[in-house]
C-alpha cells in the first residue's frame, strides 16, 4: 500500500482514472483487477523479502492495463497537445541540493508522505508513510528489505542551512517476533476504535498513515505537537486486495518536543469527525440522529493543519485550522476545513466547520467545501510575502497527471485562488511506467523568498520500483514567492 491512488481511490471504492470513464466502466474495471490480483499467478509472484503486502505492486500493474485498455491515453497524453502553451507558466526549478538529501543506502531507504512540521529551534518532523527499511545496493532495494506503515524523522538544521543526510534522525517501530521492524505507531484498540469490522490477524485494529498535517503550541511551558493520521484497515467483505478502507482516523500529541525522538511518548486520540461511509449509514439507519440521508458524506482530516489567531468573543484567540477532504464522485474531492482553541484542541466538541460565508458550524455533515477540486495530499502554509500574510496550498494533479498546482488566499478559509499549475514532473519519463503525487510545501525549510515542494515518483511495476532506489522517496523543486503570489500573465 504504498501508491497514492491505492490510499484513496480505491479504499473509497471510487476507481475511475479519468473524468470521463463511466459508471458501469469503472465497475467493470474494479472487477477484471479484483479478478486479476486475486488469482494463483499474482500471489505467486510476491516477494517473500517484502511480505505479502507488497502484492498490491502487482496489482498496480494489472489496474494500469485493464484501465487503458478501457480509456485509452491517460489524461497526461490527450493534454500533450497543451504542452507547449503550459510550459510558459512552469516556473518551480528543480532544487538539486535537496534531491540529493534523501539518497541513503542503509536503514529508511524510501517512503512516501513525506510531510513536516517545523518544531522550532531548528527542528524539522518528517511524517513518511509506507517506508523501505533495509539496504540499497548498486542503486537497487536489496534482499531483506522490509515495509512498515509509519516512519518519523527529525532533521536538525546546521546553521549554513545547507541540508545533507546527517541531519537526520529516523525512527520505526521495534522489531516484532520475527525479528521485523515495524511502524513507529500503531492504533491502541483501546484508545482508537475502527468504524467497520476488521479481519487481519496481523493488524488486528488496523494501521495508521500520516494525514500528512500537524503544528506546535506552547502548553504549560512546553512546546506541544498534534499531527493526523488515517485509521486503515480491513472490511468484513473478502474482496482479495481490495479489502482495505479507511475506518477513521486519529490525532497523535506529544506534550514535550524538546525531548529526543527516541524519547517521545505519543498519545493517540480517537478522532470522532473522520467520518466514513459505513458509519454515516448506520447513524442514518438509526434514524434518531441529526444526520439526514442528502448529508451522508466522508470527512477525512489532518491533510495540513496550521496556527492562526482570530476573534472569538472579542478576544484574539489563537485556534489551529485543520484542513481536510470529502470524497466526490469521479475521482474529485473537496476541500474541508475545521478550527478549535489550540488549548481545547483535545475536545473534539469544540470543534468547528467552515459552513461559508465566514460561518462556522458544530455540525461536521454541514461543512461546505472552501475548494470544489483537490487531491488526497496536499500542504496548506502560513506565509509572510511584503509584510502581509498569506496561505499557500500546493497539491499534485489528480490520478496519472503529472502537474503540480498552487492556490493562494489571504485568510485560511479563502476564498482561493484557482489552481494554477506551477511545475510538470519530468521524472515520469524515465519509465512508462512511473507516475507521480504527494507534492506538498515545506516553508519552514525553505530559503527566504522561495518556497520548497516535495513530490514523490513511483512504478506502476513492482520489479521497476525495487530496481531504482531513486525513486520512491521525496523529489524536490523550489518556487519564488513573487512568483506564487505575483504571478506572470500568460497568453
Amino acid at each position: 500500500m504504498v501508491i497514492e491512488f491505492l490510499k484513496f481511490r480505491v479504499l473509497h471504492e471510487n476507481i475511475i482514472i479519468d473524468r470521463r470513464i463511466e459508471v458501469r466502466k469503472r465497475d467493470a474495471l474494479l472487477a477484471l483487477v479484483t479478478t486479476c490480483c486475486t488469482s494463483q499467478r499474482s500471489k505467486s509472484l510476491v516477494p517473500n523479502f517484502l511480505g505479502g503486502s507488497m502484492h498490491l505492486f502487482k496489482c498496480v500493474s494489472y489496474f494500469f492495463l485493464i484501465a487503458t485498455i478501457f480509456t485509452g491515453p491517460s489524461s497526461a497524453t490527450a493534454q500533450q497537445g497543451e504542452q507547449s502553451r503550459e510550459q510558459e507558466s512552469i516556473v518551480a526549478k528543480v532544487d538539486s541540493t535537496w534531491n540529493q538529501v534523501f539518497e541513503f543506502e542503509e536503514g529508511w531507504t524510501g517512503g512516501d508522505g513525506a510531510g513536516t512540521v517545523d518544531l522550532g529551534n531548528g527542528r524539522v518532523l518528517w511524517m513518511f508513510a509506507d517506508s523501505l527499511i533495509g539496504d540499497v545496493v548498486d542503486g537497487k532495494h536489496a534482499a531483506g528489505t522490509h515495509m512498515v506503515n509509519n516512519v518519523m524523522a527529525i532533521q536538525t538544521l546546521s546553521e549554513d542551512g545547507v541540508p545533507n543526510r546527517r541531519q537526520f534522525e529516523f525512527a520505526w517501530g521495534a522489531n516484532d517476533k520475527n525479528q521485523e521492524p515495524t511502524a513507529w505507531l500503531i492504533p491502541d484498540p483501546d484508545l482508537v476504535k475502527p468504524s467497520s469490522p476488521i479481519v487481519n490477524a496481523k493488524y488486528p485494529n488496523g494501521w495508521y498513515w500520516p494525514a500528512g498535517g500537524g503544528c506546535t503550541f506552547d502548553e504549560k511551558g512546553k512546546r506541544k505537537l498534534v499531527f493526523f493520521q488515517y485509521h486503515v484497515g480491513r472490511t468484513d467483505k473478502d474482496q482479495g486486495v481490495w479489502s482495505f478502507k479507511l475506518i477513521g482516523g486519529a490525532m497523535t500529541v506529544i506534550d514535550d518536543t524538546d525531548r529526543p525522538l527516541s524519547e517521545w511518548k505519543p498519545r493517540q486520540l480517537d478522532l470522532p469527525h473522520s467520518v466514513d461511509s459505513d458509519l454515516l449509514a448506520t447513524r442514518a439507519a438509526e434514524g434518531g440522529g441529526h444526520v439526514k440521508v442528502e448529508n451522508l458524506k466522508e470527512f477525512h482530516w489532518g491533510m495540513a493543519c496550521l496556527i492562526h489567531e482570530s476573534e472569538l468573543a472579542g478576544t484574539k484567540t489563537e485556534f489551529v485550522y485543520i484542513y481536510g477532504a470529502r470524497p466526490q464522485e469521479m475521482l474529485r474531492r473537496q476541500v474541508v476545513l475545521a478550527r478549535v482553541p489550540a488549548s481545547q484542541i483535545e475536545d473534539f466538541s469544540k470543534w468547528r466547520f467552515f459552513a461559508g460565508d465566514q460561518s462556522w458550524t458544530d455540525d461536521v455533515c454541514l461543512a461546505k467545501p472552501i475548494t470544489d477540486s483537490g487531491a488526497g495530499e496536499f500542504s496548506v502554509e502560513r506565509i509572510t510575502w511584503q509584510g502581509t500574510t498569506k496561505y499557500v496550498m500546493i497539491h499534485s494533479e489528480d490520478m496519472l497527471g503529472t502537474r503540480i498546482f498552487a492556490r493562494t488566499a489571504d485568510l485560511p478559509e479563502g476564498p482561493w485562488s484557482p489552481q494554477r499549475q506551477i511545475y510538470d514532473v519530468p521524472d515520469v519519463l524515465r519509465s512508462k511506467n512511473y507516475f507521480t503525487y504527494a507534492a506538498k510545501g515545506h516553508a519552514s525549510i525553505s530559503l527566504d523568498g522561495m518556497l520548497l515542494i516535495s513530490y514523490i515518483v513511483n512504478s506502476q511495476d513492482f520489479w521497476e520500483m525495487l530496481g531504482d532506489a531513486s525513486i520512491y522517496r521525496p523529489r524536490f523543486v523550489s518556487i519564488s514567492l513573487e512568483e506564487l503570489f505575483e504571478p506572470r500573465s500568460v497568453d
